[in-house]
């Protein structure tokens, strides 16, 4: 009975969810802002990428950060990189060039723990939302590849907003230069994460897939739009209560 209990709880979770994302789909993007990993000076190639590069974006241009904007920015955003660990093998790095027609991108190390697994994890603050728009992924030294899995998690449900398996990842130059990834009006939460599994790629080659122009926005729901999550919210606590009876 447990087993369905949360069964039914995850069900009805993901359900308000969707409501949500589809809530937050009349409301129009206060910001946009483009990663682009363009860094001054520029990273050594290899170099752990700064965790710092597209936190709260306010202008294109930041100390050494720069960014690529759509008629906005993201103050109310952090991001962050992984998977990390204690090993100087276990990070993110920074490469600036031959992933396809790609400059500047960002990849899992080979030697990494979580080998072949990347993740870019985009957080709003309280009371705030974002939505991921697109990125871009390439191959490293002009290379088709096809890795296991690409994914887009909401972080606060658990719940899987974008899902493929054998993924084709373009690198080599002919025809496409790179392989994109657009979601229309957006994947919408408070907290999304990108996953990219590599780890089929044999022989270190797992390093070899890189993220870049990653373009996402920010927002907050309209005062009717809040007062239906609300109201969503309190169906859940109450469908809680009743279940606990």
């Amino acid at each position: 009975m447990s087993g369905c209990v949360l069964a039914e709880d995850l069900a009805v979770r993901r359900l308000l969810s969707v409501t949500f994302v589809a809530l937050l789909g009349v409301s129009a993007p206060l910001a946009a802002s483009v990663l682009t990993f363009d860094i001054t000076p520029v990273p050594v190639p290899n170099d752990p990428i700064d965790q710092n590069y597209g936190d709260r974006i306010t202008a294109a241009v930041m100390g050494g950060f720069s960014y690529g904007t759509t008629g906005g920015f993201t103050p109310n955003v952090v991001v962050s990189y992984g998977p990390t660990g204690p090993g100087p093998d276990d990070c993110v790095y920074f490469w600036d060039q031959n992933f396809g027609d790609l400059m500047n991108v960002v990849a899992q190390f080979s030697g990494a723990t979580n080998y072949g697994i990347l993740e870019v994890v985009l957080t709003a603050d309280p009371g705030f939302f974002v939505s991921l728009a697109s990125f871009d992924l390439a191959g490293w030294n002009r290379s088709d590849w096809t890795i296991n899995s690409l994914q887009v998690f909401d972080d606060s449900t658990g719940g899987v907003m974008f899902s493929a398996t054998d993924v084709p990842v373009e690198g080599d130059g002919v025809g496409p230069g790179h392989s994109a990834f657009a979601f229309g009006t957006g994947l919408w939460s408070d907290r999304l994460r990108i996953r990219i599994d590599a780890s089929n790629l044999p022989g270190g080659n797992g390093l070899n897939i890189g993220i870049d122009n990653i373009t996402f926005s920010q927002n907050v729901p309209e005062p009717s739009t809040a007062l239906l999550l609300g109201g969503a919210l309190c169906f859940l606590g109450g469908l809680r209560r009743t279940r606990r009876s």
